[in-house]
């Protein structure tokens, strides 16, 4: 893979280079995946965000080295590769609304800034896994956490 590509692959096409929030630009194109991954059928579901993770692991490996700096701000694939996740545990296919997504979109950006047990630990991790695995468990927290309001939403 040419230098160009897995930058431009690892900084989700550019917008891990915007001035401002650039994991937050990277989860807005997040959003648009988690979209396209919920269309299908679960069992899809799961295998192509498991294969997301795992590639944005191997890429963020490459692009840690061409920026030779650890977890560079402008690789966001992490931020893209997890945010389906947090959306797969919070609504599945049948549950996709603007509320949900928002509240998804939320929960998770606080909780990859925040970084709560073992985010913080997982980024000691080597490589791509140090840079991908603090943003999957900020997904399973705002998975966990969306599936409890869209829980208490359909009761009231």
């Amino acid at each position: 893979m040419s230098e160009r590509l897995a930058k431009f692959l690892a900084t989700g096409f550019g917008s891990g280079c915007l001035p401002y929030a650039p994991g937050t630009w990277g989860t807005v194109v997040g959003i648009g995946y988690a979209w396209a991954v919920s269309l299908l059928p679960w069992q899809w579901q799961l295998g192509i965000i498991a294969a997301g993770v795992l590639f944005a692991v191997w890429l963020s490996g490459i692009a840690e080295k061409l920026y030779q700096r650890k977890d560079a701000q402008e690789i966001v694939l992490d931020e893209i590769a997890a945010f389906p996740l947090a959306a797969f545990f919070a609504w599945g296919v049948e549950k996709w609304t603007p509320l949900l997504v928002g509240a998804a979109f939320v929960i998770f950006r606080i909780a990859d800034i925040l970084k709560p047990f073992p985010a913080k630990q997982s980024q000691q991790l080597h490589g791509g896994w140090g840079i991908v695995m603090d943003d999957v468990i900020a997904a399973i927290y705002a998975g966990i956490l969306v599936t409890g309001l869209r829980i208490v939403l359909e009761r009231v």
